[in-house]
This record gives structure tokens, sequence and C-alpha cells, in this order.
């Protein structure tokens, strides 16, 4: 009897009809970080405002760092030749003082001109800041830098690099308020 119950079994199991099974979908409560439905809180609004910019001084703070390593690596291999140093403090005009200047020469044949600039001025000054080269040739070369914000007797280090391959002998500088 088992011999005829099993093949029966078997074709009703096979040919019955199918159920679906349908399963719910899971509803996430509206949290925080949910980006399908828009916050309206403020407060979600403002922490999300916040953490952007936290990932973005993150960044930044990580580049600076990724550049100091970059510079004192390039220090410590001597890819630069120094050429020489003037230690005159130059009036680039509008109370800006800058001065000493060393100027060197990268490994590639650019000059790289580091000076420290002093707003001697009464007020607060953006400026750009433009050196230019001369070289013993006859050659001339230029590099401008913007500097923020340089409060009245504040003194900030500077360093520029040339587009050109060129081995200055003197260095003239200007500062034009922005």
């Amino acid at each position: 009897m088992i011999f005829l119950a099993a093949p029966m079994l078997a074709a009703a199991i096979t040919y019955a009809p199918a159920r679906h099974h349908h399963t719910k979908k899971r509803h996430h409560a509206a949290g925080l970080y949910n980006g399908a439905r828009p916050a309206k809180d403020p407060g979600i609004i403002q922490e999300r405002a916040l953490r952007r910019r936290t990932v973005r001084l993150a960044r930044i703070v990580y580049f600076e760092r990724r550049e100091a390593q970059l510079i004192a690596f390039l220090t410590k291999t001597r890819t630069e030749t120094l050429l020489f140093t003037d230690p005159a403090v130059v009036d680039a005009g509008g109370g800006i003082a800058v001065g000493p200047t060393t100027i060197s020469i990268d490994f590639l044949g650019s000059a790289v001109v580091r000076a420290r600039v002093r707003n001697g001025s009464a007020a607060t000054a953006t400026m750009l800041l433009t050196v230019t080269l001369r070289a013993a040739d006859g050659g001339t070369a230029r590099a401008s830098t913007v500097l923020p914000a340089l409060r009245p007797g504040q003194t900030r280090p500077v360093e520029l690099t040339s587009p050109q391959a060129i081995a200055p002998t003197s260095a003239i500088w200007s500062a034009q308020r922005l």
C-alpha cells in the first residue's frame, strides 16, 4: 500500500497550485540619516550642515598635513639649491614691508622665493603680492599670491614658485590691495 500512496503524494505535491507567499516590506522609522524623506526639523538640518562642515575641515587638515609632509620630504632630500639671501626689508607699497628674502632653485630649475610679509598700515589688508625675478642674462619671471586678511602689525611667511626655469640675481616686490 505504501507503494501506491507514495507516487500519489508526490503527484499531489507536484501539481498543487502554487501559493504566493507575500513578505511585507520593512518600514524603517524616519531616522536622522534617512535620505528618502527631507528633514523638516531645524535641529536635523543644523546637525547635517555641521557634519558637512566638519568633514570639509577634516579634509582641509588632511591636505595641509600632506603638504607639510611633502615639504619636509623635499627639504630632507635636498632638492633645492640656495642661490642667495637678501636680508633687506623692502617697502612694497601701501604700508607693506617684505623681507628678508631667500631665493633657491628646485630640482626642476624653477626659482622658489621665500620671504616674510608685514602689514605696517593701520588697517587689515587683503593684497596681491607679486615678485619680479631678474636673471643675469636679462630674463625675467613673475610670481604672485594673494594674502588674505593681514591684520595691522601682523607678519606672515610667504612662499612663491616661479613657473619658469630661471636663475635670478634680484627680486623686486610689489603689493596691490584688493
